[in-house]
C-alpha cells in the first residue's frame, strides 16, 4: 500500500534531525531524516542530509542512493511542498560528488 505523503510531519522530523546534528547525536539525526523521507519522499533536503550522514558512516552506496533520490525529487517534483532547488546538493564533499557521478554513470 502506498502511504500518503505528510509534508508537515516530515518537516517536523527534518527539524528534529537538524537539532540532533547540532547536539552531535548523529544516529538520532539519521533516524529523523529517514523518517522525514518516508513521510515525504520528495523532500530533497532530507535526502541530502541523510546521504551526508550515511557517507560519514562509510555507507557510500546507501549515500549515493540518497543523493540520487534528492536529485530525482529536485528534478521531478519541484512543486512538492518540501522539495528544494539543486543548490541543496552543494553541501557534498568533492570526493563524494566524484563518487556519485561515477555511480550514476554505471
Amino acid at each position: 500500500a502506498v502511504r500518503e505523503a505528510r509534508p508537515y510531519e516530515a518537516g517536523a522530523r527534518f527539524e528534529e534531525g537538524l537539532f540532533e546534528l547540532q547536539m552531535k547525536r548523529k544516529d538520532l539525526a539519521l533516524a529523523a531524516f529517514q523518517n522525514a523521507v518516508e513521510l515525504e519522499p520528495f523532500f530533497s533536503r532530507a535526502w541530502v542530509n541523510l546521504g551526508n550522514l550515511l557517507d560519514e558512516k562509510g555507507e557510500r552506496l546507501a549515500a549515493v542512493q540518497a543523493y540520487r533520490q534528492a536529485l530525482e525529487a529536485t528534478e521531478k517534483w519541484k512543486d512538492a511542498p518540501l522539495a528544494r532547488p539543486e543548490k541543496d546538493l552543494v553541501e557534498l564533499s568533492p570526493e563524494t560528488v566524484e563518487f556519485v557521478r561515477a555511480e550514476l554513470e554505471r
